[in-house]
């Protein structure tokens, strides 16, 4: 991993000239040159951030497309749809939820949601 470019910044104290009557020209001078110095350190540490964030944001889009290749998308397979019309047929026949899902070993709840699901498909063509 790279170094933040903060890491290797120092710290410069720049003091004002003094307003007394010795101050002339020379002293702002140097004053002004050493403002431009000391904003060019900062604005290249500012470009070194900006580069490493961008090589961070890179390397977290990489992670992300990889964990995301690697994660099935919701668990587990589904029932073959023709395990499914046979459970549905077996509600329209009125068996017990309990019954049908020892006959087609599935869960209980499994029964239900293919009713559940039923019940709307029903209810949206009506």
């Amino acid at each position: 991993m790279k170094t933040d470019p903060s890491d290797i910044v120092t710290t410069t104290a720049i003091h004002w000239p003094s307003y007394s009557l010795g101050s002339g020209t020379a002293a702002w001078r140097e004053f002004a040159d050493r403002i431009m110095t000391t904003n060019r350190n900062l604005w290249s540490v500012i470009e070194g951030q900006r580069e490493t964030i961008r090589d961070l944001e890179a390397e977290v889009r990489l992670l992300r497309e990889q964990i995301a290749t690697r994660k099935p998308k919701g668990g587990r397979e589904g029932l073959p749809q023709e395990t499914v019309n046979q459970i549905e047929q077996a509600i329209e026949a009125g068996q017990s939820t309990r019954a049908i899902g020892a006959r087609f070993r599935v869960s209980p709840m499994t029964v239900s949601r293919v009713r559940k699901r039923m019940l709307a498909r029903q209810a949206s063509s009506a």
